[in-house]
């Protein structure tokens, strides 16, 4: 029996896709093989016995007592490090003055040198890893198909959604424009639907510091958020738009042309997509954005969505399906009018839109469904311990 800790740093997404999910299905299919103990307020002065520990590369609490520990069980507890984005953050990101004032690089890249083994999701993310530690293998983040996600509510319109976290603001600017712009007899046949909308704890960017606040204000992430998918409020009824100025954590209202959808808990992330028809990835072209996982394909795939995504980084994988019967997406460049291009083909050929749910699940299933992909975890673990 191989006795596995595994330690995340959060309660999120990098959690779900590449800790405590990855390491419940190892154990439920091969439970006389490994035992998982998942913890996330680990004691590093008193770190349990175990063959394996699988850490994620970010931020610890006590650091000190972490790496001190590290150094104590190394050589006796092989030392896993999995990494999911790239840790140096272009100068646009939402999260770079923060990050960089505590000092994330190096956090992330001291537990880079000291891991026995580095776990990634992507190639390319890999071959920055090599710099650290050559000792890195690919492990793409995976889905686990055995609870259908994939129930939509109805809708009399075609429904465009975001879903993503507070640190999209550059990716997102690529839609600036794009709703207003939309020829009426389009636009009438739409909804966007912004999901994840957090209204406290947000960073706002004044004065060239990043600051966290509990206070509703207009320059807030996700209130810039909803401007630019409204065309700055453009589209709206004028007493929609004021009710939604007011920010007031109101009932989701469903009979606009543009509805805010408030922040779940990472279990039921994936209910946003029972409103969402088409799936939107804007993702801006940066080095840090090609490290990227398709974790938005995995999340379309999984609850049968459309998908229009910009053609970069970890969204080069799929096929235009205006170019190929096959295809299971439509591929954008980061401009306004090949924004407005997609929306317009799906509102002309809803026919395209279930063939993009159908083949983007069809795609993910066959490469990423959870269960094969533990197959190869469960083989590399065993090889590293023997």
């Amino acid at each position: 029996m191989i006795n596995i800790l595994v330690a995340p740093t959060d309660h999120y997404a990098c959690d779900k896709y590449r800790c405590s999910e990855p390491h419940l299905k190892l154990q439920e299919l091969y439970p006389d093989e490994f035992k998982v103990t998942i913890n996330y307020d680990v004691d590093w002065t008193n770190i349990l016995n175990c063959d394996i520990l699988q850490l994620h590369a970010g931020i610890y609490k006590n650091e000190g007592e972490l790496l001190s520990a590290l150094n104590e069980i190394k050589g006796k507890t092989k030392i896993i490090v999995d990494i999911d984005d790239y840790w140096v953050l272009p100068k646009e990101h939402e999260a770079y003055i923060g990050l960089k004032s505590l000092k994330y690089d190096e956090h992330v890249t001291n537990l880079l040198k000291i891991a026995d083994y580095v776990t990634a999701s992507t190639a390319n993310l890999a071959t920055y890893v090599k710099e650290y530690n050559p000792n890195v293998y690919v492990i793409p983040n995976a889905v686990d198909f055995s609870k259908d996600w994939t129930y939509k509510n109805k809708s009399d319109k075609v429904r465009f959604g975001i879903v993503g976290s507070r640190s999209h603001y550059h990716d997102y600017l690529q839609l600036k424009d794009v709703t207003s712009s939309l020829p009426e007899e389009i636009l009438n046949k739409c909804q966007f639907i912004l999901c994840g909308f957090q209204e406290v704890g947000c960073h706002i960017l004044r004065n060239g510091k990043l600051i966290k606040t509990d206070a509703v204000a207009p320059d807030m992430n996700w209130a810039l958020y909803e401007k630019i998918l409204t065309g700055d409020y453009k589209i709206l009824d004028s007493e929609y738009a004021k009710l939604l100025k007011t920010y007031g954590n109101h009932q989701e209202i469903d009979k606009y042309i543009y509805k805010r959808m408030y922040q779940k808990d990472i279990s039921e992330y994936l209910n946003f997509y029972r409103d969402i028809d088409v799936l939107m990835a804007p993702l801006m072209i940066c080095e840090f954005n090609n490290c990227k996982s398709n974790l938005k394909f995995l999340e379309a795939g999984q609850t049968k969505t459309a998908v229009i995504a910009t053609n970069t980084g970890p969204f080069k994988e799929g096929i235009d399906l205006r170019n190929n019967s096959d295809g299971n997406c439509i591929l954008v460049e980061p401009t306004k009018e090949s924004w407005i291009e997609a929306i317009t083909t799906f509102i002309k050929h809803p026919e395209l839109i279930e063939l993009s749910k159908k083949n983007m699940s069809s795609f993910i299933k066959e490469r990423y469904d959870l269960k094969n992909v533990t197959k190869y975890r469960a083989k590399l673990y065993k090889q590293w311990i023997n």
